[in-house]
Protein backbone atom coordinates (compact mmCIF):
# COMPACT_ATOMS: atom_id res chain seq x y z
CA UNK A 1 0.00 0.00 0.00
CA UNK A 2 1.10 3.68 -1.20
CA UNK A 3 1.72 6.10 1.61
CA UNK A 4 -0.13 9.47 0.80
CA UNK A 5 2.32 12.13 0.60
CA UNK A 6 1.19 14.15 3.26
CA UNK A 7 2.39 10.98 5.76
CA UNK A 8 5.71 10.57 4.09
CA UNK A 9 6.37 14.01 4.63
CA UNK A 10 5.95 14.23 8.13
CA UNK A 11 7.87 10.80 8.57
CA UNK A 12 10.60 12.92 6.67
CA UNK A 13 10.28 15.50 9.21
CA UNK A 14 9.73 13.19 12.38
CA UNK A 15 12.95 11.44 11.56
CA UNK A 16 15.22 14.41 10.93
CA UNK A 17 13.54 16.25 13.68
CA UNK A 18 15.11 13.93 16.13
CA UNK A 19 18.56 15.51 15.61
CA UNK A 20 20.53 18.11 16.59
CA UNK A 21 19.39 21.43 15.45
CA UNK A 22 22.34 22.57 13.66
CA UNK A 23 22.88 18.81 12.46
CA UNK A 24 22.46 17.16 9.30
CA UNK A 25 20.95 14.14 8.27
CA UNK A 26 21.80 12.63 5.18
CA UNK A 27 18.99 11.27 2.61
CA UNK A 28 20.30 7.96 2.73
CA UNK A 29 20.05 7.33 6.18
CA UNK A 30 16.77 8.93 5.79
CA UNK A 31 15.62 6.18 3.47
CA UNK A 32 17.18 3.47 5.40
CA UNK A 33 15.74 4.63 8.85
CA UNK A 34 12.31 4.56 6.83
CA UNK A 35 12.11 1.45 4.35
CA UNK A 36 15.26 -0.27 6.03
CA UNK A 37 16.58 -3.65 3.70
CA UNK A 38 14.79 -1.89 0.29
CA UNK A 39 16.28 2.38 1.04
CA UNK A 40 17.90 2.70 -2.75
CA UNK A 41 14.40 1.93 -4.37
CA UNK A 42 13.17 5.09 -2.08
CA UNK A 43 16.12 7.47 -2.15
CA UNK A 44 14.81 9.26 -5.28
CA UNK A 45 11.32 10.09 -2.81
CA UNK A 46 13.27 10.89 0.14
CA UNK A 47 15.28 13.47 -2.48
CA UNK A 48 11.68 15.17 -3.75
CA UNK A 49 10.12 15.29 -0.19
CA UNK A 50 13.40 16.83 0.91
CA UNK A 51 13.23 19.67 -2.04
CA UNK A 52 8.94 19.76 -1.45
CA UNK A 53 9.60 20.73 2.48
CA UNK A 54 12.54 23.05 1.49
CA UNK A 55 9.95 25.26 -0.72
CA UNK A 56 7.75 24.53 2.08
CA UNK A 57 10.78 26.44 4.51
CA UNK A 58 9.97 23.46 6.68
CA UNK A 59 13.36 21.75 6.39
CA UNK A 60 17.06 23.38 4.97
CA UNK A 61 19.26 21.66 2.75
CA UNK A 62 23.10 21.18 2.71
CA UNK A 63 25.99 20.00 0.67
CA UNK A 64 29.40 20.26 2.38
CA UNK A 65 27.70 22.36 4.65
CA UNK A 66 26.41 24.97 2.61
CA UNK A 67 22.60 25.65 1.80
CA UNK A 68 21.64 23.20 -1.30
CA UNK A 69 18.59 23.92 -3.91
CA UNK A 70 17.77 20.30 -5.06
CA UNK A 71 16.46 21.76 -8.15
CA UNK A 72 19.88 23.65 -8.75
CA UNK A 73 22.43 20.64 -8.12
CA UNK A 74 23.01 17.01 -8.03
CA UNK A 75 24.73 14.84 -5.38
CA UNK A 76 24.75 13.72 -1.99
CA UNK A 77 22.46 16.10 0.44
CA UNK A 78 21.94 16.54 4.62
CA UNK A 79 18.36 17.47 5.97
CA UNK A 80 17.63 19.44 8.89
CA UNK A 81 14.43 20.38 10.09
CA UNK A 82 13.81 24.26 10.84
CA UNK A 83 12.78 24.38 14.24
CA UNK A 84 9.25 26.98 14.29
CA UNK A 85 11.42 29.33 16.10
CA UNK A 86 14.42 29.06 13.48
CA UNK A 87 12.15 30.20 10.71
CA UNK A 88 12.26 33.97 10.82
CA UNK A 89 16.24 33.59 11.35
Amino acid sequence: MKKSNTKFNQRVLSFTGRHNDDKSISSSETARDLFSGIWKNHLDKVRTTAGELQSEHLQKLTQIGKNFRLDENKGPIGLTLIKKDNKSK
